[in-house]
Order: structure tokens, then C-alpha cells, then sequence
């Protein structure tokens, strides 16, 4: 599926979705448990009053009656604005929530994006188009690893899979435990954020792993920043999974702060929640990649491929002042020896080894030249040994 089907199934979702609240929202159909009523729930519901304060003309109650340990009370929208309802009976106030009517005339209750008929097809839709996302980046991850174990974007392709299979089975509760538009999005958010906090002391391990693997590779090859980006990338990945928190407590929290993210109908709660929601997904993209490439690198590194190769090339790297091979690329070269001698063994046929690479400023020779010294003193026939330098 091409990135604009992808785009357009996305915009049709959200469009049933939209269409969906914009029919069924108009009215709201409120349940008021007994256990949060000071008083026994009345046998007749005739008894029950419920009074506006601060919006009267916002919702009209058109039917209210008594349900199984609930008082049931349905509502239609009529002007936009807020309202308190209090629900009254046996001389008592006993309960009040929040209303709020939009300008399409759809119904909130609790707080201006809370909970409005018909939004069960928000996690719905959700759902199903992550479900498509899992399927699209699946078969393609399958596709390309048939082709080839090498490549960048079976990287990230793995990475995804491992992110949008945790999303999903996260988000599948919210089917059941639906309480508004609002705290979808914050059920998504703190999605991306568990995974990130869940993720994070395998990327902490795998880091430390890198490091020590950057470590040994800039005391035998220089250093550079290039072989420090497994330090770079591990270090990043943990001031960005802490920062999302440290900022939600900085501005919920303190009172120094001029920015007022408790007004749930002011810019800045949103602001707040889509700069941590940002920051978050930054930080679960690059833990996916170093999963990612766990996978494949231990993937790639298992595959042998078919006994029947004419060629075998190896890659050159920094070689030592004396023109001999570091550790690095000697174990290269004898990664290479053992399949040649395996190829031989199974089918009799022998291979010629390619040796890569030309000669820095502070090599004294090639470095195909030093791989081929070493190969000939392996006894490898120099007519098997085809230079590239």
C-alpha cells in the first residue's frame, strides 16, 4: 500500500469519526452511580431534580429515569456554552458534574474535550488503522528481508513492528474504559511514554554495550565523532525519556511558571501535551532503531548464505602503523576464510576473495594490499586474490 492509500484511509477514519459524533452527539446520556450519592437511590425518578448554575439555556434534560444501581439522565443540546448540573432529591444536593455544548452542537461532559455519545469510534478507528499500519509495515519487513538481510529500512521496518504491536494491545483497553475525546489523546501520549520508560532499560543495557563497542573502536581506529554515535545516540535516548516528565512536573507543578497549563480551554494544556507527545515519539523512534537493529544485526549476523559464491568481498578499515591488520579487520578476514574453507569442504568449489579499500594519509600501504599480505600468509593463492585498492 503506497503512502498516499495510507494517508487516504487515514482521512477517511477520521472523517467517520467526525461524522459519527457530529450525529450522535447532540445528545448525552449521563450515569450517575449510587456510590457517588450521599443518599439511597430514590424508587421513582420523579423525585430526582436536576438543576443548571452558570448555563441554563446550554442542554435541557429531555428524560431521566432510575437504572440498575444508577440514575440515568439524557440530555439535548440547545445553546453553546458550560453549564454545572446538580442533581437534587430528598431535600439534598447529591451530585454535579460538568456540561459543555459546542458550536456544532455536539455535548462534552466533564471537561471541554470529555466524553460525548458516539466517540467509541474514535479507539475504533484508532485501532483499526494501526492494525493496517502493523500489516503494511509487516509485509514489507517480510518482502524486503527476502531479498536482502542488509538494508537500512529493515531497521526501522522492525522498529515499528515492535511499536505499533505495544500500541495497539495498549490502546485495546480503551474500548472498554472510554472516558472522552481528551483522554484518548492522553491515553495515546502516555502510550508512547510507557513504551519509551518500558523500553528504556533494554536501550540503557544495549547502550552500554555500544559504548564499550565505541570505546574499543576509537582506541583502534581514532577518534571521530562517527565512532562515537552509539554514545551519542544512547545519551540522547535517556534525556529524552526523562524529559517529558520533567517538564510535565515543572509546569504542572511549580508555581514560578507563567505558563498556565491547568485552564483546559486555553492553548497552552495542549501546547504542553503535544510538545511532550513530540518528544516522546523522538524518543520511541530511536529506541525502535536500536531494537531494530539488535534484531537484524543478530538476524544478519545467524544467515549463511548458499555454498555456490564465486566472490567473496572484505571491506577495509584502519590497518596499523606497521601496514598489519587491527583485531577488527583480521576477525573480518577470518569471518571470510572460514566460509571459503566451509564452500570447499561442501561442494569442492573454491572462491576468490576481493580485498577493499585504499590508503589513508596515515597508512603506509592500502589497505587492500595489508588484507592481501595476510591472506597470502594464510596460504591463500595470490591468483584467488583480486585487489581493490
Amino acid at each position: 500500500m503506497s503512502r498516499r492509500s495510507l494517508i487516504a484511509v487515514g482521512a477517511l477514519l477520521v472523517a467517520v469519526c467526525a461524522a459519527v459524533i457530529f450525529i450522535f452527539g447532540r445528545t448525552y446520556t449521563f450515569h450517575v452511580k449510587s456510590d457517588f450519592l450521599n443518599d439511597p437511590i430514590p424508587e421513582s425518578a420523579d423525585v430526582i431534580s436536576v438543576e443548571p448554575e452558570g448555563g441554563e439555556n446550554v442542554v435541557e434534560l429531555i428524560d431521566k429515569s432510575i437504572g440498575d444501581d444508577e440514575i440515568v439522565l439524557k440530555f439535548r443540546s440547545k445553546n453553546t456554552g458550560r453549564a454545572f448540573m446538580y442533581v437534587a432529591f430528598s431535600g439534598v444536593e447529591q451530585y454535579y458534574f460538568q456540561m459543555y455544548t459546542h458550536p456544532l452542537g455536539v455535548i462534552t461532559a466533564q471537561n471541554y474535550f470529555g466524553d460525548c455519545s458516539g466517540d467509541i469510534v474514535v479507539p475504533i478507528c484508532f485501532i483499526l488503522y494501526l492494525a493496517l499500519l502493523f500489516y503494511v509495515f509487516l509485509k514489507r519487513y517480510r518482502a524486503d528481508t527476502e531479498k536482502s538481510l542488509y538494508r537500512y529500512r529493515n531497521v526501522m521496518d522492525m522498529g515499528m513492528l515492535v511499536f505499533l504491536g505495544f500500541l495497539i494491545v495498549n490502546m485495546i483497553p480503551r474500548l472498554f474504559d472510554n472516558c472522552g475525546l481528551l483522554d484518548i489523546v492522553n491515553q495515546s501520549l502516555n502510550s508512547v511514554r510507557v513504551f519509551s520508560s518500558y523500553v528504556l532499560p533494554i536501550a540503557f543495557f544495549v547502550f552500554a554495550l555500544v559504548s564499550v563497542s565505541n570505546i574499543n573502536l576509537m582506541r583502534r581506529e581514532g577518534k571521530n565523532w562517527r565512532n562515537m554515535l552509539g554514545i551519542i545516540l544512547g545519551v540522547t535516548i535517556c534525556l529524552l525519556t526523562l524529559t517529558p516528565y520533567m517538564l510535565e512536573y515543572y509546569l504542572q507543578w511549580s508555581t514560578s511558571t507563567v505558563i498556565d497549563v491547568h485552564n483546559e480551554r486555553g492553548a497552552w494544556l495542549y501546547i504542553e501535551l503535544f510538545t511532550e507527545g513530540v518528544i516522546s515519539a523522538l524518543a520511541v523512534y530511536l529506541e525502535c532503531i536500536l531494537l531494530g537493529t539488535v534484531v537484524c544485526a543478530v538476524k544478519a549476523a545467524r544467515h549463511v548464505p548458499p555454498y555456490d559464491r564465486d566472490y567473496v568481498i572484505i571491506h577495509g578499515c584502519q590497518i596499523m602503523s606497521d601496514g598489519t591488520l587491527t583485531p577488527l579487520l583480521r576477525s573480518r578476514v577470518d569471518r571470510a576464510l572460514e566460509f571459503a574453507k566451509a564452500q570447499k569442504e561442501k561442494t569442492g568449489k573454491d572462491i576468490v576473495f576481493i580485498p577493499s579499500g585504499g590508503q589513508g594519509t596515515d597508512e603506509m600501504i592500502p589497505e587492500a594490499h595489508a588484507i592481501k599480505n595476510y591472506l597470502v600468509s594464510r596460504g591463500v593463492p595470490e591468483e584467488r586474490i583480486l585487489v581493490e585498492d
